[in-house]
């Protein structure tokens, strides 16, 4: 009697278009009533407020009233903390009722910001998909296995970098409804770290570690066998046009010095890390040959003594022009005073006849 009467108010409110106004009636007025008695005191009061304008409302709060009863009490969980979840993989987002019980007969919406344009959509016993946003079609699954037991996740294939943010589950029973928040975080492990062997540097070889697709921003650090940390050269960061993280590492490392190290990027998010190890061999290294370093030496010094003894002649021929300018004219000078000497005797012997040179020619130099 009770099943007819209510399918007969059915029939009644959607022949005169009151359905929606009915149930907008009982998620307003007992939306946060936990309490029967609560409940029964919002509705007789609410009611009793229309009664001087029309008796029809009075029909539909008595209507969304007797839904309340029908409708089960429950609450809706979700998570405390955010769901991790790794791009490409599939992810659970939990959800349940409290107290345990049947959600077969209810609507339960997974919704994102706008509450008609749904994630997934499960009423009338079945899965719906007219309205469902198009990034989701094909890819989520409502986990009905337990759905007796009042589990209501749901399940999301392939999961993308554009998935990350809020989801509300929400389950509705008659007029009584609930719904609970869920924040699920993406996660990207990148490619495996790629060491390559730049230039020589400082004395030592510049090496690079590059690898790419990494969301959250990644760590990279170098290590040595012993797992200690080496401090690297510089590091560059960038978001690529996927969305993801590129990073680009590198350092110096000498001969007989960590030629044996690791490049290890970790996600934190995930907890995850991926490793590449590489070894430089000795013959990378820049060899200095003992032949070179004699040369570096003695060409110097060679170059300074040929140099310097350039020099030394140079001032020699400058001297020797000098002195041989100056004996020109000590030569000059002597033949002018052998000339002086023989007018001289000449002179004497014309005066004294006989007498003779009393001094000796003065004889030029060589």
């Amino acid at each position: 009697m009770q099943t007819n009467w209510r399918r007969t108010d059915e029939d009644f409110k959607e022949n005169h278009g009151i359905l929606g106004r009915a149930q907008n009636c009982s998620k307003a007025d007992f939306q946060d009533s936990s309490d029967q008695v609560t409940v029964k005191m919002k509705v007789l009061s609410f009611c009793h407020s229309s009664r001087a304008s029309s008796p029809l409302p009075l029909v539909f709060f008595l209507t969304c009233y007797v839904r309340k009863m029908e409708s089960a009490q429950f609450s809706v969980t979700g998570l405390g903390h955010p769901v991790t979840a790794i791009v490409g993989e599939d992810t659970v987002l939990p959800c349940h009722l409290s107290p345990r019980m049947s959600a077969e007969n209810m609507e339960v919406r997974w919704f994102r910001s706008e509450f008609l344009s749904f994630v997934h959509l499960y009423q009338h016993g079945k899965d719906q998909y007219g309205n469902q946003m198009p990034d989701y079609r094909g890819r989520t699954e409502l986990l009905k296995a337990a759905i007796t037991d009042g589990n209501v996740s749901l399940r999301i294939l392939n999961i993308r970098r554009s998935d990350e943010g809020q989801y509300n589950c929400f389950v509705q029973d008659g007029s009584f409804y609930e719904e609970a928040p869920l924040e699920l975080k993406i996660a990207v492990l990148g490619s495996n770290p790629l060491i390559s062997v730049e230039s020589h540097q400082d004395g030592g070889i510049r090496v690079v570690c590059q690898s790419a697709g990494w969301y959250p921003e990644p760590k990279v650090l170098w290590r040595d066998p012993s797992g200690q940390e080496l401090p690297s050269l510089s590091e560059a960061k960038s978001l690529g046009d996927s969305g993801l993280f590129e990073t680009e590492n590198s350092i110096i490392i000498k001969e007989r010095s960590n030629q044996n190290l690791s490049c290890w990027i970790r996600n934190t998010f995930l907890n995850q890390e991926k490793e590449s190890t590489v070894y430089i061999a000795d013959f990378f290294f820049p060899r200095v040959n003992p032949w070179m370093v004699a040369l570096s030496v003695i060409l110097p010094v060679l170059f300074g003594f040929i140099g310097l003894t350039v020099y030394l002649f140079k001032i020699k021929g400058k001297h020797l022009g000098q002195i041989r300018k100056h004996l020109g004219q000590i030569r000059k000078h002597l033949g002018q005073i052998n000339d002086l000497q023989r007018e001289l005797d000449w002179r004497r012997n014309i005066i004294c006849p006989g007498l003779g040179s009393s001094a000796p020619p003065v004889q030029e130099g060589n």
